[in-house]
C-alpha cells in the first residue's frame, strides 16, 4: 500500500561518488537522449542528495511559471518546503531565512504535521494538504504565497470520529480556481473516500465534504484528477484502494459532478467502480485525464514483485478502447515496484511516465509509455530508465516541467536522504525545419518557429500574437499580426507570412508572444538568406 515514511537524519552524503560520476558533454556531442539524467541540472542531473536535505524525504513536488520547483517533506513536527531554480540549486530568495526552505506549524503544540500533497495553482502559489492539527489528525489545506514568504489559508477539516484521522494526500483545481483535495476519513464504522472543494480565495469548504465506501472494510483514496474541458469539465475523478472484491483488495474508483454529488452517468448510475486485475490485493495511487478525456489510472497488484498496474477508462466508466485493447496491463518486471502516491505524469503528446521502485526497492525506476498504454522504446532502456542514488532508494513523485522534462522526488539509503533527478523527456524543442526561424523574402517575414510551455500542462492558445519592427526607406515600421498555432511535442509551433508593405533595409525585429504565462515568449532576428 502507498505509505509515506517518516524520514531518518543521515549525515554522511554522497558527495564525491556523485562528482566521480558525473559526466559533462563536449559542445558538439549529440542531444542527450530521453531516458537520460540531464547534465545540466544540478551535478549529474540529482539535487538534494549533496545539500541541505540530509534526513527529509521529499514526497512530492511541484513546478512553478518560471522553472522553479518546490518539493515538499516534513521535519517531524512541521510541513517542510525547499525550493529549487531550473538548474538544480536551492532557491535562496524563498521563504523569509534565506536558506531557501519553509516549515509551516500546522499542528497543535508537540504533535506531528503530515505532509503529503502540493501543487500550483493559476497565480504560482503553493497549496499543500497532509494532515495535522489533532491526536487522531485533521485534513489540513495550506496555501503559501509564490516567493514562500507568507502563509495566506490554513484549513482544518474532521470528518466522522474524532479519534479516527481524516487525511488529504492529493490536490486538484477546477477551471474557476476552485481547490479540490482528496483524501480518506471516518464514514461510520469504517474508512472512506473524501473529497472537499474549497473557495480559492477564503479557503471555505464549497458545500459539503462527500464521502464514497465500497464495502464494510477500509476504503482509502490516493489520487484526485479534474475534467479540465469537454462535456465532463470540473467533473472529479477518486482513485485508491478498497476491499470490495472476493480477492484481497482491488482499485476503487469514484467519478463525481463539479459540486462533488454523485455522477449517475459513470459506471451505471452507481457513480463509482471496482478494478480487480489479479487475486491479489490490487491498489490505485495516480490517476490524470487525458487529452482525449479518457481517466487514466496508475497502481500496483500484490503479487511478489508488487506489479505496476495500469489502466484507462472512458469518461462512463467503461474501459477504453484505445488503451490495451480495452483492458487492465500489467507491468511485470524484474524486482519490486512499489508504486507511491503521486507516481503518474502526462505528456502533452499523450505520452505518460510512471515513477516506481525497482531491483527489490534498491533503485527508482522511470517508466514512459505511448498513449496506448505499450511501453515506449524511445525512452530509456526498451521503456524504463532506472537511477541508484544510495544503497536503498524510493521514488515518491514525478511531475513534468515547461520543457517537458522528467523531474523525480524520492529518498535514499534507508529514508536517510531526499532528492529530485531530472530526466530528458520529449526530444529538445527545434524548429520544425532547417530552415532559420524567421527570414526575409521581399516584404514578408516567413515565420516558422516553436514557443515552449511554461507548464506542462498548457495548451496551445489559437493564435499567437507576432509583432514586428524594422526600417525601411520611408523610416521606422511597426507591424502586428496574428498567427495560427499549432501543438507539437514540447511546446506550440506558430507559423506563417507577414506582410510588412515596405522592403526592410537589412532585418527585422521578430517577438512573438501569447497573453498570460502559458508560453515563453521568442525573441527573433529576419534576415534574408
Amino acid at each position: 500500500m502507498p505509505v509515506r515514511r517518516h524520514a531518518a537524519m543521515f549525515a554522511t552524503m554522497m558527495a564525491a561518488a556523485l562528482t566521480a560520476a558525473l559526466v559533462v558533454p563536449a559542445a558538439d556531442a549529440a542531444p542527450t537522449p530521453p531516458g537520460s539524467l540531464d547534465p545540466t541540472f544540478s551535478p549529474g542531473g540529482l539535487a538534494g542528495v549533496t545539500d541541505v536535505i540530509a534526513g527529509q524525504e521529499l514526497y512530492d513536488l511541484a513546478v512553478q511559471s518560471d522553472g522553479k520547483i518546490v518539493a515538499l517533506s516534513d521535519t517531524g513536527p512541521d510541513l517542510y518546503l525547499v525550493r529549487y531554480d531550473a538548474n538544480g540549486a536551492i532557491d535562496p530568495s524563498f521563504g523569509n531565512a534565506g536558506t531557501g526552505i519553509v516549515t509551516v506549524d500546522v499542528g497543535a503544540l508537540n504533535k506531528n504535521d503530515k505532509a503529503t500533497a502540493i501543487a500550483i495553482d493559476a497565480q504560482d502559489r503553493i497549496v499543500v494538504t497532509g494532515t495535522g492539527a489533532s491526536d487522531a489528525g485533521d485534513l489540513v489545506l495550506v496555501r503559501l504565497s509564490a516567493d514562500g514568504k507568507s502563509v495566506q489559508l490554513d484549513k482544518h477539516v474532521h470528518i466522522g470520529d474524532l479519534s479516527e484521522p481524516t487525511t488529504g494526500t492529493d490536490i486538484a483545481f477546477q477551471s474557476d480556481g476552485t481547490i479540490v483535495v482528496g483524501g480518506s476519513g471516518d464514514v461510520g464504522p469504517r474508512s472512506g473516500f473524501v473529497v472537499i472543494r474549497f473557495d480559492p480565495t477564503t479557503g471555505f469548504i464549497l458545500g459539503i465534504p462527500q464521502t464514497t465506501t465500497f464495502t464494510a472494510d477500509a476504503d482509502l483514496a490516493y489520487g484526485v484528477g479534474v475534467y479540465p474541458s469537454g462535456p465532463n469539465k470540473d467533473k472529479i475523478v477518486l482513485v485508491g484502494a478498497t476491499a470490495a472484491s472476493t480477492s484481497d483488495g482491488a482499485i476503487g474508483v469514484v467519478q463525481r459532478n463539479p459540486d462533488g454529488t454523485a455522477d449517475p452517468t459513470f459506471a451505471g448510475g452507481a457513480g463509482q467502480l471496482t478494478i480487480d486485475p489479479t487475486t491479489t490485493t490490487d491498489e490505485a495511487a495516480g490517476v490524470a485525464i487525458t487529452a482525449s478525456g479518457s481517466v487514466l489510472v496508475v497502481g500496483q497488484n500484490g503479487l511478489p514483485d508488487e506489479d505496476v498496474v495500469l489502466a484507462q477508462l472512458l469518461p462512463s466508466g467503461a474501459y477504453d478502447p484505445a488503451f490495451n485493447a480495452g483492458s487492465p496491463r500489467t507491468v511485470v518486471r524484474t524486482g519490486a515496484e512499489d508504486v507511491r502516491e503521486h507516481p503518474l505524469a502526462l505528456q502533452p503528446d499523450g505520452k505518460f511516465v510512471v515513477v516506481a521502485d525497482t531491483g527489490d526497492d534498491k533503485s527508482v525506476g522511470v517508466f514512459r509509455f505511448t498513449a496506448n498504454g505499450a511501453d515506449d522504446p524511445s525512452f530509456g532502456t526498451g521503456g524504463v530508465a532506472t537511477l541508484a542514488v544510495g544503497t536503498e532508494d524510493d521514488a515518491n513523485a514525478v511531475v513534468l516541467d515547461g520543457q517537458g522534462r522528467i523531474l523525480v522526488a524520492g529518498d535514499h539509503s534507508a529514508e536517510a536522504g531526499g532528492f529530485v533527478a531530472r530526466f530528458i523527456g520529449a526530444a529538445p524543442v527545434t524548429p520544425p525545419t532547417s530552415a532559420p526561424e524567421a527570414t526575409l523574402k521581399g516584404n514578408k517575414v516567413v515565420l516558422d518557429t516553436v514557443l515552449a510551455k511554461k507548464k506542462a500542462s498548457a495548451k496551445c492558445p489559437a493564435k499567437a500574437t507576432v509583432a514586428i519592427k524594422t526600417k525601411a526607406k520611408g523610416g521606422k515600421v511597426k507591424v502586428t499580426k496574428q498567427l495560427k498555432t499549432t501543438t507539437v511535442p514540447g511546446g506550440c509551433r506558430v507559423k506563417g507570412k507577414v506582410n510588412l508593405h515596405v522592403k526592410p533595409k537589412k532585418t527585422a525585429k521578430v517577438k512573438v508572444t501569447v497573453t498570460g504565462k502559458k508560453l515563453k515568449t521568442k525573441h527573433l532576428t529576419a534576415v534574408r538568406p
